[in-house]
């Protein structure tokens, strides 16, 4: 893990691969990786400790987000099966839920504690997404046209989309509109995306 000035290192002191980090202020943040770690800082960086427990160990954990100190988020797979884990006690302890008939899921993005969106990352065909607003006591099912890698979501109607082209949702996920073809539609796509405003982002990907 490495700080910004100068990118100076800061040890993690696990041996695992990590494969996201997610910072909430200056001092608070999180990653995540393989044999089920998962870490919090509280110093910025400089010391870390797990928010894990032993059954994870044959968990691979992919992303992680938390709105706020207390409430967070894992994308992860045991055995190439994924699923997520949610906790509303800062990592103390998790709950588990598994979305039928999907092989991958490739982002989730959260607005606040209730309302947010996990994407399945089929590429081949019609890919899934699904919304809670109750912090994933239910959740809803998306069908989407337009194959989906990552999202990002201003509110709860309004969001962007990218993979094969950059798309736009205004009722938040039910039905989506291809704003930009990617540069060269059977090569090249799209994988991650970030907007400062309504206005402004830019995705990123390969040609």
């Amino acid at each position: 893990i490495f700080g910004q000035s100068a990118w100076n290192h800061l040890n993690s002191n696990v041996e695992t691969e990590l494969h996201d980090i997610f910072f909430l202020d200056l001092d608070t943040g999180w990653c995540c990786g393989d044999s089920g770690t998962a870490l919090i800082t509280t110093d910025g960086g400089l010391n870390w400790e797990s928010i894990a427990n032993n059954s994870f160990n044959s968990y691979v954990f992919h992303k992680i987000h938390f709105v706020n100190k207390n409430t967070g988020w894992l994308i992860c797979t045991e055995r190439y099966k994924p699923f997520i884990l949610n906790t509303i006690n800062g990592g103390r302890t998790w709950k588990k839920k598994v979305f039928e008939n999907v092989n991958n899921l490739s982002d989730m993005f959260f607005i606040n504690d209730k309302t947010g969106w996990i994407v399945e990352g089929n590429f081949e065909s019609n890919s899934k997404m699904f919304r809670t607003i109750d912090g994933g006591l239910t959740w809803e099912t998306y069908l989407n046209s337009i194959p989906a890698e990552k999202v990002f979501f201003f509110n709860d109607s309004l969001g962007f989309s990218c993979f094969v082209g950059i798309s736009k949702t205004t009722d938040g996920g039910k039905t989506w509109v291809k704003k930009q073809d990617a540069p060269n539609q059977w090569d090249s796509h799209f994988h991650s995306l970030f907007f400062l405003n309504e206005q402004i982002g830019w995705a990123i990907g390969e040609t």
